[in-house]
């Protein structure tokens, strides 16, 4: 898997994904397994991320996604049926382990923060690869179904958040979930707006359904590898999932029987070692917190 860094306006891709490998001692291009598809997608990030960097991160996780899954032929995009390719890249990949998609809700996918999809990322894979693909389904829709089926919607709600990132970037996540509600759901529920997406798509031979009560899936889910929001500390550390509904372990104490910091908690080699603040809890996702892991499992 490849990665963008915007502080930096770095794509770093591995050789594997380009189709470059290693025999013996030289390096050699085999077309054979090249996959040009991770490209394509940082790519879009790295062209789109400067310029409409205030829109909501599944729409930049959607639009590339969208663009990897449009066929490319003697260097040109084909936009000639946008709707099979985006139900084609879904079957293909995390699809074909489901009858029927579980798209994430509508609601959830179009208010999700940047640092909770990253999260999700991080800590669970099958619920991640649901939210590039249906991401990917939000933006075909919204670009080529809804409505008269021009995007014109679409592109308001661009130029509406535009505005509103410059005028006024308080409370940014109400102004933008106000404006997708003005824009994109134009006075239907969010029930409504799912029910047009499933018929949609379906007729683009991809059957989902947005459902709280996910499936399990028929076979393996492939993996797709996301670039973790803190890759330096990964190798030292462990990131464990607490939900609300689990009461927290007893504070632990000193061996004088002082309570120790709230922020501190003990290695396997009796050590202390500062844990990082839990994040703040967004749309009733769990909690997230770091602790250093264990020699045992490293």
């Amino acid at each position: 898997a490849g990665v963008y860094i915007p502080s930096r306006n770095l794509t770093m891709m591995p050789y594997s994904s380009l189709g470059i490998v290693k025999k013996g001692s030289n390096w050699v291009f085999d077309g054979n397994r090249r996959d040009f598809g991770v490209l394509i997608h940082e790519l879009t990030h790295q062209a789109l991320i400067k310029r409409w960097g205030f829109l909501p991160v599944w729409f930049h996780e959607g639009i590339a996604e969208y663009m990897q899954a449009m066929p490319y032929r003697s260097g040109q995009f084909l936009f000639t049926n946008p709707g099979a390719a985006v139900s084609k890249h879904i079957r293909d990949g995390i699809g074909r382990a489901y009858r029927e998609f579980p798209c994430t809700r509508l609601e959830n996918l179009l208010t999700i923060e940047h640092r909770m999809w990253n999260q999700v990322n991080a800590i669970d894979p099958r619920r991640s690869l649901r939210n590039y693909a249906s991401a990917e389904i939000a933006v075909w829709y919204f670009m080529h179904s809804d409505g008269a089926g021009d995007g014109a919607d679409f592109i308001s709600w661009i130029h509406a958040l535009k505005r509103a990132a410059r005028t006024d970037g308080r409370n940014w996540p109400a102004r933008k979930r106000a404006l997708t509600e003005k824009h994109l759901l134009r006075g239907r529920s969010w029930e409504d707006v799912e029910a047009e997406i499933g018929k949609s798509v379906r007729e683009k031979g991809l059957r989902v359904v947005f459902a709280r009560c996910i499936p399990r899936p028929l076979g393996d889910l492939p993996f797709r590898a996301s670039p973790p929001p803190f890759p330096a500390l990964l190798p030292r550390l462990a990131l464990i999932q607490r939900r609300s509904q689990v009461k927290p372990p007893p504070p632990e104490r000193d061996h004088r029987g002082r309570f120790l910091p709230d922020l501190t908690h003990r290695t396997a080699q009796g050590q202390s070692a500062r844990a990082y603040p839990r994040a703040p809890r967004e749309g009733g996702l769990p909690r997230l917190f770091l602790i250093p892991r264990p020699a045992s499992l490293l």
